[in-house]
């Protein structure tokens, strides 16, 4: 294959330039709260950041790459962002060996919120930050933020961002794609702004509210407390419960509602109607269930909709033993993940968009057996659905449940019972966090032998760049000429 090395090289170069600016964010307030560790980030930053523009001008070629080079591209981007970022673990000797160095970083940037850290409250600040920025960074996507950020992308710039973005339908809101990434981005941080000045109003702490925020605009959980969510007030938690159903929609909504000044573009989305809909049903159905159990009505309410909306969006965060409650309970824990939040949002999962599109192509199958001469058009959002995109959730479907019952195979193999098994294989593959068994909400990863550690973050990047940007990499035809 015709790969352009040096190109590759030259636009890896600025990913890693930018990922070494980031560090001094940490180093800053390290400096601030006197942490005699605090110039570990700069160092490290520092280092990025000259390394990343030795690749840009000691290569120095810029243009169009072609669609094989993106995906090449954005998966080495991704692996090179799990290694750097693990850097100041080690550096800090807050994690004592790379494996879970690189899955805590992994977990960071896919916004997975899986952690080999059992004490968090005994972390620097800095280290803190750095957990939650790595979160949002991996949000709306490491290589939508650079296409955003710099000007010599072009076509490429269209390539990359379709081998990262999620759903079925990879959409520009701008003419140019370097516009759209901005647009998502500027978006994006505007909401990152208003979360934190609310989480503030509501009763958090400012550190608390920008690493909560960070966190759940991003769909990770990573938090500043051992107990995640526990311990804060119930107004705290239903805040950010809230805003972490917010981040389950897509960005470009959001985007659209402001420049239309109307929220007609929220209620005229099928897949946005589908996915709230879905969530007020789990967290009512489970309600149910915990108030026939001894809750009161509100507790119940409360503890249903915020661990619910945690785990359907892929946040992570906890805020019940979920283990503890009835079956059913249980059931919609560790299955709602698999349905995920809308497309072109932060958030993991198949994605409610493909869910809407498969339960349109079977009502359809239904229809014609019943009316074998009918012309059945699927439409979604006044959309047609081509066949291409049919055919391309179907095969999406089959490989992300091939993938999952083969995982959880090898977890079995390894003497893992099934219930572990199964869920650690769903909790990383849909960007989740925690799961049941051996690994459940009040546990961690790090008593994880390390071959375990580097497949888990090899599913999770699955499961964050949407198997296809991946997996495609060991398809043979990959690697040949055209």
């Amino acid at each position: 294959m015709a790969t352009n090395i040096k190109r590759i090289l030259s636009y890896l170069g600025v990913v890693l330039a930018v990922l070494g600016l980031s560090m001094f964010f940490p180093m800053v307030l390290g400096i601030i709260d006197g942490d005699r560790h605090a110039l570990v980030f700069g160092v490290v930053g520092l280092s990025g950041i000259l390394g990343g523009l030795g690749l840009r001008h000691g290569f120095n070629e810029f243009g169009d790459i072609t669609s094989r080079d993106a995906y090449l591209l954005v998966v080495i981007t991704w692996l090179v962002a799990g290694v750097y970022g693990a850097i100041p673990y080690l550096a800090y000797g807050v994690i004592p060996n790379f494996p879970e160095a690189f899955f805590e970083t992994v977990s960071g940037f896919t916004t997975t919120g899986a952690s080999v850290i059992a004490d968090v409250e005994a972390l620097e600040r800095s280290v803190l930050l750095w957990r939650s920025l790595t979160h949002w960074l991996g949000g709306l996507g490491i290589v939508v933020l650079f296409v955003s950020l710099l000007s010599f992308f072009g076509n490429s710039g269209m390539q990359m961002f379709k081998a990262e973005a999620t759903g079925p339908i990879k959409e520009k809101i701008a003419p140019r794609i370097k516009e759209t990434a901005k647009i998502l981005w500027l978006t994006y941080l505007v909401l990152t702004f208003v979360m934190i000045l609310v989480m503030i109003l509501v009763g958090m702490t400012p550190f608390d509210a920008v690493c909560h925020v960070f966190s759940t605009i991003s769909t990770g959980g990573f938090s500043t407390k051992n107990d995640s969510l526990i311990g804060f007030s119930p107004l705290i938690q239903v805040t950010l419960a809230f805003f972490m159903t917010t981040s389950g929609l897509s960005i470009g909504l959001f985007y659209a509602a402001y420049k239309h000044r109307s929220l007609k573009p929220f209620w005229r989305n099928e897949e946005l109607r589908l996915y709230l809909g879905l969530l007020l049903g789990v967290v009512c159905l489970n309600s149910l269930f915990l108030w026939k159990g001894g809750k009161q009505i509100p507790g119940a309410l409360v503890e249903s909709y915020v661990q619910l909306a945690s785990v359907y969006t892929s946040s992570g965060f906890v805020n019940a033993d979920y283990t503890l409650w009835p079956p059913i309970g249980q059931l919609l824990v560790l299955m709602i993940p698999f349905i995920g939040s809308c497309a072109g949002s932060t958030g993991g999962g198949l994605k409610a968009g493909r869910f809407l599109i498969l339960c349109k192509s079977a009502k359809s199958i239904f229809t014609r057996i019943l009316h074998p001469r009918a012309v059945v058009n699927l439409r979604v959002n006044d959309r047609l659905i081509t066949p291409e995109v049919m055919a391309s959730t179907q095969s999406f479907l089959f490989i992300y449940v091939l993938i999952t019952l083969i995982s959880t195979a090898v977890f079995c193999l390894a003497d893992y019972d099934m219930l572990t098994s199964f869920s650690v294989v769903a909790t990383c593959i849909n960007n989740v966090g925690p799961a049941f068994g051996q690994l459940g909400p009040m546990d961690n990863y790090g008593n994880m032998p390390a071959w375990s550690l580097y497949f888990m973050s090899f599913l999770m990047l699955l499961g964050r760049l949407e198997l296809y940007t991946i997996l495609i990499l060991f398809s043979k035809g990959f690697w040949q000429e055209s």
